[in-house]
Formats: structure tokens, C-alpha cells, sequence
């Protein structure tokens, strides 16, 4: 019996240590860390006005993983899959005029001290561009003020993720003066 006691003591000593270690929360403490409810837009297109609304409930601890994982357990419209390669942006505007050559804005990965987000999402297939600078990948385009906006990557991270069997990681949002003017060659 002794021996037992001490086995308990000493498995007590070491979860002990190691829940000091990695920051490990008890079930308790985890219900009462605070949480906020973020509202995530899913939008057909940068100036979709009628996106499908969802609300996630995050703590501080919520990472990109989470929020995918839940999008994807989703049964309705609002289910997104790794698939359609989502991406996350904060404050993206859905006025046609904010459009221009010369916009550009990246992802967030951080969703602390976020009310909303705007979710994009890839078509089938890639757009292959080649420009005077570079040849570049995009999963999606749009234009909704006379400018094409892509989202997408250079063609050299496309191909390392292509043999990797990844989708685009990147989706940085680009007007058409920052990924390169005049457009050589296009293929779809």
C-alpha cells in the first residue's frame, strides 16, 4: 500500500512539473479562461455585401488549426475545407472602389483582438501569369473596380508546394501594378 502512495506522489510531483513547463490548464481552469465571440465573413469575393455570417467562440489560446478545424466539422454553408485553401483578413474593405492596381494586403494568422473577419477561398484550378518580372501561381481573381486583384503566390514557392501536395499557403491579395505589368503570357 505504502508503495502505491508513493507511485501516486510521485506521478502527482511529475504531472506537476510538467503542467508548469508547457503551461498545461486543468478542464477547470480552461472553462473559465475568458473567450470572445468573432463574427467570420465568407465571402464569394472581396466585395461580396451578402456574405454567409459565422460566429466562433475564441479564447486566446485559438489558433488558425482550431478555427479551420471548426469550419470543417460545419454541415451547412458555412463548411470550409483545407480543399478550397480558405485564407483570413482583417478589415477588407467591399467597396469596388478600395480595388485599385496597387492594392495589397496579406492574411492574418492572429485572431486576438479581432471583432470580424473576411474568409476567401480558391476556385478550381490555378492561374498562371507571366510577367516582364516573374512567373507567379494564383488561386483566385476578381475584378471589381477595372483592376484584376489575384490571390496567389510566386510560381517557385507554387511549384516546392505542388511536389509537396499543398495548396497555396500564402493568399496575399495583389492588384495588377504589384504582381507585374504588361502580362506576357496567361493560362488558366
Amino acid at each position: 500500500m505504502e508503495e502505491a502512495k508513493s507511485k501516486d506522489k510521485s506521478s502527482s510531483t511529475m504531472l506537476s512539473k510538467l503542467t508548469e513547463k508547457f503551461h498545461l490548464k486543468t478542464h477547470e481552469e480552461e472553462s473559465q479562461e475568458p473567450t470572445t465571440v468573432v463574427k467570420f465573413f465568407l465571402r464569394e469575393s472581396p466585395t461580396d455585401i451578402h456574405p454567409t455570417i459565422v460566429h466562433q467562440v475564441l479564447s486566446k489560446r485559438s489558433n488558425l488549426q482550431e478555427i479551420l478545424w471548426n469550419f470543417s466539422r460545419s454541415k451547412d454553408k458555412s463548411r470550409l475545407t483545407l480543399k478550397q485553401n480558405p485564407h483570413f483578413y482583417k478589415d477588407l474593405p467591399t467597396s469596388p472602389e478600395a480595388y485599385g492596381s496597387g492594392f495589397q494586403t496579406d492574411p492574418i494568422h492572429d485572431f486576438q483582438d479581432v471583432d470580424s473577419v473576411c474568409v476567401l477561398t480558391d476556385k478550381p484550378g490555378r492561374v498562371y501569369l507571366e510577367t516582364s518580372r516573374d512567373v507567379r501561381a494564383f488561386g483566385n481573381t476578381w475584378v471589381p473596380n477595372k483592376a484584376i486583384i489575384f490571390k496567389g503566390l510566386p510560381l517557385a514557392l507554387y511549384c516546392f508546394f505542388v511536389a509537396h501536395d499543398v495548396s497555396d499557403v500564402c493568399g496575399k491579395l495583389e492588384g495588377e501594378s504589384i504582381v507585374g505589368k504588361p502580362p506576357l503570357c496567361m493560362a488558366i
